[in-house]
Parts: C-alpha cells; sequence; structure tokens
C-alpha cells in the first residue's frame, strides 16, 4: 500500500514538471524580441536588421520592406500588408494594410481596398479621406498634402477639437510638408519661346505659410527647398551669367565666359534675402546647401 502510495505521488509530481515546462516553453515563444537604443537599419540579402549603438542586432523576420529613416514609429512590409513597429523593433499595429505612410505628430496615412484612412499611433481610425481624394504623404504642423484629379491642398487637424477640415479647393499643382511654418508650393505656367510661342509647361515655386497666404505675391522660382535653420534656397534659371576664368595670368583662355544656368539665393521666412557680408548684396551663387545647423555651403562656376 505505501509502494503504491509512493508511485501515485512520484506520478503526480512528474505531471506537475511536464507541465510547468510546457508553460515556461509556451511563454518564452510567445515573448517577442526587442532592441534598445536602435540607431540604424542594415541588410543581409534579404533579411533586414535593426541595429544598436553596441553593435547588436535584431531579425525582423518575415519582413520584406521597413521604412527607411528610424523613427519612434516605423511601417512595415509583411505578406503583402502593412504594420508598424516601435523603435525597439516591437509590433504596435499589424500588418492589415494594403499601403501605410510615416507616423507623424502620432498620426499617419494607411490604404485598405483603396480608401484612404488616417490613423493614430494605436491603429485607431481618426478620419476617412473621400474616395477620390489621396495621400502619400505626413503629416507637419497638423497639415497633410492632400491630392484630387492631380491637384494638392492640404488637409488641417485641429488639437482642441480632434477634427479634421477637408479644403473646399484643390489649387496646387506642386506641394510638400510644412517645414518650419511654411510649405513649398508651385503652379504650373507656360514658358513662351525667344519667337513669343507658347513653349514647354514649367512649374513655378512659391511658399504657402501657416496661415493660408503666400510669401510672395508671384510663383517666382525655378526651384525651391523648405525652410531648414530659418533658411530656404531658391532658384532662378537665368541666360548669358558670366562665369570668372581660373587659370595663368597672361593666359589667353582665362577671359569670362556666359552660360546658361541655374542661379541661387537664400531667403529668410520674411521674403528678404541673405546678405553677402563682403559684397552687401544678396548672396548669389551657382551651387549651394543649407546646413541643418545654419551654415550655408556655397561655390561659384569657374572656367580655365
Amino acid at each position: 500500500m505505501i509502494k503504491a502510495q509512493k508511485t501515485f505521488t512520484k506520478k503526480i509530481l512528474i505531471s506537475c514538471l511536464l507541465l510547468l515546462s510546457l508553460i515556461t516553453l509556451s511563454s518564452c515563444k510567445e515573448e517577442e524580441k526587442t532592441l534598445n537604443d536602435v540607431i540604424a537599419i542594415g541588410y543581409i540579402g534579404d533579411d533586414i536588421y535593426l541595429i544598436n549603438s553596441h553593435n547588436d542586432s535584431l531579425l525582423l523576420e518575415g519582413f520584406d520592406l521597413i521604412q527607411e529613416n528610424i523613427d519612434e514609429f516605423m511601417y512595415f512590409r509583411k505578406d503583402g500588408k502593412y504594420g508598424y513597429i516601435d523603435i525597439t523593433g516591437k509590433e504596435i499595429i499589424a500588418p492589415t494594410y494594403d499601403k501605410a505612410y510615416a507616423i507623424k505628430e502620432k498620426k499617419a496615412v494607411v490604404v485598405k481596398d483603396e480608401i484612404h484612412y488616417i490613423i493614430d499611433s494605436t491603429g485607431k481610425e481618426l478620419y476617412k479621406l473621400p474616395t477620390n481624394v489621396t495621400s502619400n504623404s505626413y503629416f507637419s504642423c497638423n497639415r497633410l498634402v492632400v491630392e484630387k484629379d492631380g491637384k494638392f491642398a492640404y488637409l488641417i487637424y485641429n488639437e482642441d477639437t480632434g477634427t479634421f477640415t477637408l479644403p473646399g479647393e484643390f489649387t496646387f499643382d506642386y506641394a510638400l510638408p510644412f517645414s518650419e511654418g511654411y510649405a513649398v508650393v508651385g503652379q504650373e505656367t507656360i514658358v513662351e519661346t525667344e519667337a513669343g510661342a507658347p513653349g514647354e509647361v514649367s512649374v513655378k515655386y512659391n511658399y504657402l505659410g501657416l496661415d493660408n497666404i503666400l510669401l510672395f505675391e508671384e510663383y517666382l522660382y525655378d526651384e525651391a527647398t523648405p525652410f531648414s535653420s530659418g533658411i530656404a534656397k531658391v532658384g532662378l534659371f537665368k541666360k548669358d551669367v558670366k562665369v570668372e576664368a581660373i587659370g595663368t595670368t597672361g593666359n589667353a583662355n582665362t577671359y569670362p565666359r556666359y552660360y546658361d544656368l541655374m542661379v541661387y539665393n537664400f531667403i529668410y521666412p520674411t521674403g528678404k534675402f541673405v546678405i553677402d557680408q563682403e559684397t552687401l548684396l544678396p548672396l548669389e551663387v551657382h551651387y549651394g546647401e543649407v546646413a541643418s545647423d545654419g551654415i550655408i555651403n556655397t561655390a561659384l562656376m569657374k572656367h580655365y
């Protein structure tokens, strides 16, 4: 009798240990792998990895696409559907969409069954765009570039009421997200030939403020970049621009030449030009780049 009781107790103990092992294994399988201090995305063949500042990596299993830039939230594609992960690689929105775009200001555009929706960073649907309105952009300054019949406008989000206002008219032929309170917008114009006959269609650019007022009265520029560090680069295509020569003094080939090329200036949000401190005239260059720390790298073309 005692032997039988010991055997029964032993069986119960073994069963409990097996059950505990199964529970432990199940918990391990369900635990989602993440990575802290992520700074980059890496690729080995078709595999996509998150890489952190300690040179550790996390394989994003089954992913066939991920948002190019590292952000608080990033969209991904898996088995043909889009979803979102956070900066650690943890899935926050399951891949259920036909297309997805960057989450900015805790909102994003997603597409499902050819309808464009706006969701928050938890996946909650906030707004449904009309069937003839689309967007492949992101929110900036509570505004989103939207398109209808090849024309662009801005959907406005009101933080106080949590509501969206769709524009009554779509008037722009080109539009970028807002940056530092202004957005680059463009209008098509027909460039006349020297003989006065209609020529090619070209886009001229201006800047739209948050008050929905244009920075300049007309669409002036052939190129325009978003404001960065309080400065934007604008370009005008000019004919017969004088280009000085470099070379040995007295060389017959060192006289100036004239080219048709883009000439760049730099402007402040007031519309005023950045001034060249040597000439006290608007800074005018043939190449220029506004750096994020406010430094402008510039160059003038030379020939020899």
